[in-house]
């Protein structure tokens, strides 16, 4: 926004990028809403094929890749996961999905972050 616009807004609030445990929430929250509790489909519904235990610890480790993601890189994160399960031949998540499409939202952050403000 330019400075006239800005001097117009009397009050401004700061909204801190979420911590590790927060991402971790949002991750774990996205990844039931948009994927394994999706309604908003009809057809057969995702299956998620990745253990309890197995997708805690990865939880856990997305959650400490997406340091400085605010929630809504986490939210187009998890909608893009959501999109490559529904983008497979079979509907399902699998490990390797999961990890690929974080990886690539990872890369693609960084990159963002290289571009001159």
């Amino acid at each position: 926004l330019d400075s006239a616009v800005l001097n117009r807004i009397d009050d401004a609030l700061e909204f801190p990028n979420p911590e590790a445990e927060e991402r971790r929430q949002l991750i774990e929250l996205y990844l039931k809403r948009y994927v394994a509790e999706n309604k908003s489909v009809k057809g057969p519904s995702i299956r998620v094929d990745i253990t309890p235990g197995d997708l805690s610890k990865m939880y856990d480790s997305i959650a400490k890749d997406t340091k400085g993601f605010s929630g809504r890189d986490i939210a187009k994160m998890m909608s893009a996961v959501q999109a490559a399960v529904y983008g497979s031949v079979d509907g399902i998540l699998t490990p390797a999905m999961f990890k690929g499409v974080v990886d690539y939202k990872l890369k693609e952050f960084q990159k963002r972050k290289e571009l001159p403000q």
